[in-house]
């Protein structure tokens, strides 16, 4: 089983990305949610085009670095 371990580490690494990714659409269609009553739709789309003044509602409205910090433990422990 020697050399294993490169793989181990890449594959690892892939986990990661993956529940990090998983965990982040997770948090945020809880609040869009919480915010709209409804699913992700045209509405999360749209803001994509307004990009600076969603990104700065958001900082605003939600303790951010908290979050980030929680999805990351999260994936680290997935």
């Amino acid at each position: 089983m020697g050399g294993g371990t490169d793989t181990s580490h890449i594959f690892l690494f892939f986990v990661f990305h993956f529940s990090v990714a998983l965990l982040f659409n997770a948090v945020a269609e809880f609040l869009f949610w919480d915010e709209f009553s409804v699913r992700f739709n045209f509405i999360a789309i749209d803001y994509l085009i307004y990009t600076n003044e969603v990104v700065g509602n958001i900082n605003e409205s939600y303790p951010m670095p908290i979050l980030i910090f929680g999805i990351t433990i999260g994936a680290m422990l997935s």
